[in-house]
């Protein structure tokens, strides 16, 4: 990774957490002692939105949701993974190579709330937590 990826990736972040949580990323980043670890539940949950961005549409709520806190929900837009381009984004790319690695990629279960494409359906439980709209 080159410095200048390290910084747009870092820019977005902070883009992200502002609409989020309308709080800057080093504001987040400043939080310690963290003991419940928010922050970097937060953290955490932003790297995961950045992930389905291409797939979704923000929703902005009236007040910060009970789970995540956040000031948006992610709503996704399941037509996005038909939009031309969308296969070589690095988010396409990153949820195409973990659908298929570890023997998920022939599992299909539709009913886990997972990315609604049947080659992201099988995705372990803790990527679909943070890829899937939870309402929150």
């Amino acid at each position: 990774m080159k410095e200048k990826e390290l910084l747009e990736g870092l820019k977005n972040l902070d883009d992200l957490s502002r609409g989020d949580y309308r709080e800057p990323l080093a504001g987040l980043v400043a939080k310690t002692p963290d003991p419940d670890m928010q922050a970097v539940g937060r953290i955490s949950r932003l790297i995961g939105v950045s992930l389905k961005l291409p797939f979704a549409q923000p929703l902005q709520l009236n007040s910060p949701s009970f789970h995540s806190h956040s000031y948006r929900a992610w709503e996704l837009v399941p037509a996005a993974f038909e939009t031309p381009g969308v296969s070589k984004t690095w988010q396409y790319r990153t949820l195409e190579y973990l659908s298929d690695s570890d023997g998920y990629s022939n599992v299909v279960n539709s009913g886990d709330g997972c990315i609604p494409r049947a080659r992201f359906f099988s995705l372990p439980r803790s990527v679909c937590s943070e890829v899937h709209l939870r309402g929150s």
